[in-house]
């Protein structure tokens, strides 16, 4: 430690080396316990993050608690100072004062100074220790003013058998482990910063999850059927796992459901979607959804039309195994639908009045993601009775006495728009409403969702339908993007969506079993396929331009 400290290695170097030592320090001389109380006493932070981003006050702790010696300096020049403590930790570890010192501090079952100084400059960069070991491992009694360490007793090797031990290791070894003390006390320190990096792995879990972990558990019945289930905390990046690898933007735990019927058997509840295996995820789109549904907010998906909003919620959920409902926002549909509505009932050859749950109330006590499709259409007075229920508050029934509806743990909104809330921005959107302000306070995120690029499109295609040639493929897909373009360009009016896509794949390949598989069967077979699902649906002024598209795509029509 002197030498290095006498080096002329620069100042920001040397104080790299020596945290170093500071880290062999907390390792040979903390144990679980007391880093435990370290994080509590310096506000969350493990020691491991002083070491990082504090100087004196870390070494000021070391001292105190690992050597029994507080020492510090007030030069005005921090960088001075930190370095006169490191100092005094190196001549701390010199062999005189170790003969005449029991390091105390939390542990007190802290094996004698000449074990503690060999284990401890063998973790460093620079040499190793020349200190002879001794054979057993003694425990130094606790300081005046230190609490009482909680570390199990260290394991020893009876003097009289640690000869023939170690000679048996080395003829069993070949010569390369000699010493079963050394073995010892390395996986005693191993098993020791395991511990420190679990506990630091715990702390960043936490403080990256600032909502806390649900444990919600219920029933449902289906079909006269009961379910139950459970939530489960999973790995987002085990479960999306694009291009069959894993991604790191993926790397936190997300709540989903496990299902099981009434004999224990895992089971799907039957208004989870299905999944569909050819869906191809967008990394930018999971991360930003799957955050937003882990902090417990509401989703505004927003895109033009035939993008895919619904269908990427659906398969989320799908994966999550989350209760997905839907419910289409329409201008015939009135708030009495959604909330609820007094109806006449006959009881006891009497007339009575029973009030009848609407969809949302139905919703919102159920593990259950409530997809509002097409919600920048919705009428005034259904959207002013959703704005309630989006304040996580619960929805209040005056109609039924002001009974509260308090939602579901796992309940979200979703909402599905071709614009952002602020009105139809391109013209085209017939009925789209600019949103009330305070409404679209309560979604906490807003994610455009766009259309597939082509590498996805195709890796899509051809995974639900295998029996394309990779040419097939391509060319479909270049059609999808060259209508989107025109689509988005103000130059047709119409556009085709990846189910739209699906669609003519299954038609083309129908067409061309029973045109045959020749270059003029294929050629009518695209065409028949074109037509059906495209040019068919669209306004007669806009089949001109697809039909120019189609043969620029295709090589022909």
């Amino acid at each position: 430690m002197g030498t290095m400290f006498k080096s002329k290695m620069p100042l920001n170097k040397k104080r790299s080396e020596f945290r170093k030592v500071a880290r062999a320090v907390v390792n040979t001389c903390f144990d679980k316990t007391d880093r435990t109380n370290f994080r509590d006493l310096y506000n969350g932070n493990t020691i491991s993050h002083i070491i990082d981003h504090t100087g004196l006050e870390l070494c000021q702790l070391i001292i105190g608690y690992g050597l029994g010696v507080v020492t510090a300096y007030n030069s005005g020049d921090p960088l001075k100072d930190e370095m006169s403590v490191w100092k005094s930790i190196g001549e701390a570890f010199d062999n005189k004062s170790m003969q005449h010192m029991r390091l105390a501090g939390y542990n007190t079952n802290m094996p004698s100074p000449i074990v503690v100084e060999r284990e401890i400059v063998n973790t460093l960069p620079f040499g190793t220790a020349k200190a002879t070991p001794t054979a057993t491992a003694t425990a130094s009694p606790t300081s005046p003013g230190t609490s009482p360490g909680k570390t199990p007793k260290a394991i020893s090797i009876d003097v009289n058998m640690r000869g023939g031990i170690d000679a048996l290791l080395n003829s069993a070894t070949g010569g390369k482990l000699t010493d079963i003390q050394s073995i010892i006390d390395t996986a005693s320190q191993a098993k020791d910063t395991i511990l420190e990096l679990k506990d630091e792995l715990a702390d960043l879990k936490t403080k990256l999850s600032a909502n806390p972990r649900s444990t919600a558990t219920g029933t449902a019945v289906v079909d006269g059927n009961t379910l139950t289930y459970k939530t489960v905390y999973r790995n987002a990046s085990d479960i999306f796992q694009m291009g069959n690898r894993k991604h790191k933007p993926l790397d936190f735990e997300i709540p989903t459901l496990v299902w099981t019927d009434d004999k224990g058997n895992e089971v799907r509840h039957p208004e989870c979607p299905d999944v569909d295996d050819t869906y191809q995820f967008r990394l930018k789109h999971l991360v930003k959804f799957l955050s937003t549904i882990m902090f417990g907010n509401n989703v505004w998906l927003h895109g033009h039309t035939g993008t895919g909003k619904t269908t990427f919620a659906e398969q989320v959920a799908a994966r999550l195994q989350f209760i997905v409902m839907r419910l289409n926002m329409d201008s015939n549909m009135d708030s009495s639908d959604v909330k609820g509505s007094k109806d006449l009932d006959v009881k006891d050859g009497a007339p009575i009045t029973v009030f009848t749950e609407g969809i949302l109330p139905q919703a919102m006590v159920r593990p259950c993601w409530f997809v509002l499709d097409e919600c920048d259409a919705g009428r005034a007075d259904v959207l002013f009775v959703i704005q309630r229920a989006l304040e996580s508050k619960g929805l209040i029934i005056t109609e039924d006495g002001g009974r509260l509806i308090k939602p579901h743990e796992h309940f979200r909104f979703i909402a599905t728009a071709n614009s952002r809330g602020q009105g139809d921005e391109h013209g085209w959107y017939q009925g789209v409403r600019p949103m009330n302000l305070a409404f679209l306070d309560r979604f906490g995120a807003f994610i455009e969702i766009g259309y597939l690029d082509k590498d996805d499109e195709i890796r899509m295609i051809q995974t639900a339908y295998p029996a394309l040639t990779d040419t097939e493929a391509k060319e479909m897909c270049q059609f999808s993007q060259e209508i989107r373009k025109a689509f988005m360009g103000g130059e047709i009016s119409t556009t085709l969506s990846p189910r739209g896509l699906h669609a003519m794949a299954q038609y083309y390949l129908h067409f061309k079993s029973v045109l045959g598989d020749t270059q003029s069967g294929r050629r009518a077979a695209t065409k028949d396929a074109v037509e059906t699902v495209v040019i068919d649906k669209a306004p007669s002024d806009c089949s001109q331009t697809i039909q120019q598209l189609a043969s620029t795509s295709f090589g022909g029509w």
